[in-house]
């Protein structure tokens, strides 16, 4: 199953983000990437699993 959604195949977002979720791979992104969080920390907070947030870092 692809984790995730392509802006264009989205009806949610004009960007990727995770399948059945609102957040986006660019947010994903920034809480990681950027404010340092871990991927375990980021997928608790939404409900998701680490391998959701590290298959949206991949994308």
């Amino acid at each position: 199953m692809n984790t995730v959604v392509s802006g264009n195949e989205s009806e949610i977002h004009d960007e990727p983000h995770i399948q059945a979720r609102r957040i986006t791979v660019s947010h994903t992104h920034a809480l990681v990437e950027e404010r340092g969080l871990d991927a375990q920390t980021v997928a608790d907070h939404f409900d998701l699993t680490a391998s959701d947030v590290y298959h949206a870092l991949a994308y």
